[in-house]
């Protein structure tokens, strides 16, 4: 409708924030989907075979467009750990929900690294980012429904990504450890088992 009285870059500009918010939505109603399924106990865990290199990488373009550019968004993997067997689909979810969080608390930009490591019959994924940290007082709590650090209050959010992300580690029968220190950033690592 625009097209004549608008420039070229202009409507590209236009074009792309569109298609971040539809990608946006369409990941809000599958997390909010997922996240339904979980609390009824209906959702499956289907593993399959997951080419981990391309997955990861595929993920870390995925989050390009929020990093506005700010972040440099590192991958680091273990040689071993080329291919793996877990359900891509709940595998997504974590990582795409701690990937994202290291950027958005992370407002003054910096590195963001995502390694990979195999460990015996495990794989273990880190989130590090030079973000606000949480506090240590309420880093025992930082997993519960609702909860969000004192420090973050200025930033959006609902309080409920950490808590997914835990419900999805276990129900996989893995486990998530935090370590974080106020101003020089979070280390999320997630430990699965290999099926």
């Amino acid at each position: 409708h625009y097209q004549l009285t608008t420039d070229e870059q202009k409507q590209t500009k236009y074009f792309q924030q569109i298609s971040r918010s539809v990608s946006n939505i369409n990941q809000l109603l599958d997390g909010v989907l997922t996240l339904c399924q979980a609390e009824s106990g209906m959702l499956p865990v289907v593993p399959t075979q997951i080419a981990l290199d391309r997955f990861c990488h595929s993920l870390l373009e995925e989050l390009e467009p929020i990093s506005c550019g700010k972040h440099e968004l590192l991958c680091d993997f273990d040689s071993k750990c080329s291919s793996i067997h877990l359900d891509e689909h709940l595998l997504r979810h974590i990582l795409i929900n701690l990937l994202s969080n290291a950027i958005k608390y992370s407002p003054r930009g910096g590195k963001i690294d995502l390694k990979v490591k195999h460990q015996d019959d495990r794989v273990i994924f880190e989130i590090k980012d030079r973000g606000i940290g949480i506090p240590e007082e309420e880093q025992k709590t930082i997993f519960d429904r609702f909860t969000r650090a004192s420090n973050a209050t200025n930033i959006q959010g609902t309080g409920l990504g950490l808590w997914f992300v835990k419900q999805l580690v276990e129900l996989q029968g893995g486990e998530i450890y935090l370590d974080s220190i106020i101003d020089m950033g979070t280390k999320f690592t997630v430990v699965l088992p290999l099926v």
